[in-house]
């Protein structure tokens, strides 16, 4: 028995011998291949995940290859004639993380690609925006965040496309149609969602219905409905209000132009107007603008005083044939058309 004991320990203390020396080859031959290689790569903790790296990952290559095959072979080819030559708007923003952050910025760009919707499919055009995010090559986790988005998008259009043919819609009423809106992209775009493609819209839209409203309040005084309206377009994003600043522009300027014109103010005063709100340059091309009308009126009236003579001197109305000679000296090709749709509305007077 006792033979037997010595036999086992004997074994157990060469096992452990074995393990230890194996133990110390392996470290052995690890030290030597950092000594060699140095230490294996780490990523800073919060930096941005390379391209390269999410290339490298077989996860993030099954996603892509995913995608890829999810894309209709005509995403493929040349763009939509409505959209070459043109500069894509918008851009897909990308947090530290990795992550895709919707925005408007993300909205133009799906708008951008979907204004081809009369040329080309849903399926095609959302091809074409999975294909143009591939390229920019985003991570993993971004190019996930852009296919959900981009699904519940489209599930939006449709929706709203199957509504507005429904006997249910009703585009007259405005605040049912902001309401029916706002359902239906809770409900398919999520709340998340929603907020980041259309929030400001969504303000701008509830503005504008009660800008309108304000205007046709028939128990408003006149007072009142200013300081109403001028409170409401406050409210706007500041944006906005200057988008449309720049728009009203021009109308109110020709309102300033036609109220000195009134009260006897010269060309010069009507020049230095425009030129401190648009530049010189725009005040001559208004300038030139302004004489090419004058010259035209000119003509107009040139034409309608032969035309009434001709007519008194015959006693009768002048013939179609008579008229088209008389119109030939007055105007070129381009302007006869013109005159005819003034004449045939009855904007120079009676034939």
């Amino acid at each position: 028995m006792k033979k037997l004991y010595s036999v086992l320990i004997t074994f157990f203390i060469l096992g452990l011998s074995s393990i230890l020396w194996l133990s110390t080859q392996n470290t052995a031959k690890t030290t030597a291949r950092e000594n060699e290689t140095g230490p294996p790569a780490s990523r800073p903790k919060n930096a941005e995940p390379l391209a390269s790296t999410a290339m490298n990952s077989g996860i993030t290559a099954s996603i892509q290859d995913k995608i890829r095959a999810d894309i209709p072979r005509e995403s493929h080819l040349a763009m939509p004639l409505s959209l070459r030559d043109t500069e894509i708007d918008g851009e897909f923003l990308i947090d530290d993380y990795g992550d895709f952050i919707p925005n408007v910025q993300a909205l133009n760009l799906f708008l951008y690609f979907f204004s081809a919707s009369g040329e080309e499919s849903d399926a095609v055009i959302g091809g074409r925006i999975l294909r143009y995010a591939l390229e920019k090559n985003l991570p993993e986790t971004a190019l996930v965040g852009i296919q959900d988005a981009l699904n519940r998008f489209i599930a939006f259009r449709d929706a709203v496309e199957t509504l507005a043919k429904s006997d249910e819609w009703q585009p007259e009423d405005l605040n049912y149609r902001a309401e029916t809106l706002y359902e239906l992209r809770r409900e398919i775009l999520g709340e998340e969602l929603n907020q980041a493609f259309y929030a400001e819209e969504e303000l701008v839209t509830k503005l504008d219905i009660e800008y309108m409203e304000a205007i046709q309040d028939p128990y408003l005084s006149e007072e009142e409905r200013n300081f109403r309206t001028a409170y409401i377009e406050s409210q706007l994003p500041e944006s906005i209000q200057q988008s449309r600043k720049e728009a009203k522009a021009p109308t109110q300027l020709s309102k300033k132009v036609a109220e000195l014109r009134r009260a006897g103010a010269s060309d010069d005063d009507i020049f230095k107007l425009r030129q401190d709100q648009f530049g010189r340059e725009a005040a001559q091309r208004l300038s030139a603008l302004d004489a090419s009308r004058e010259a035209w009126q000119q003509r107009l009236d040139n034409y309608r005083d032969s035309r009434n003579h001709l007519t008194k001197e015959k006693y009768s109305a002048l013939s179609e044939a008579e008229l088209d000679a008389l119109r030939e000296k007055h105007f070129s090709r381009e302007e006869l058309l013109r005159v005819k749709s003034l004449e045939q509305a009855g904007l120079l007077g009676s034939l």
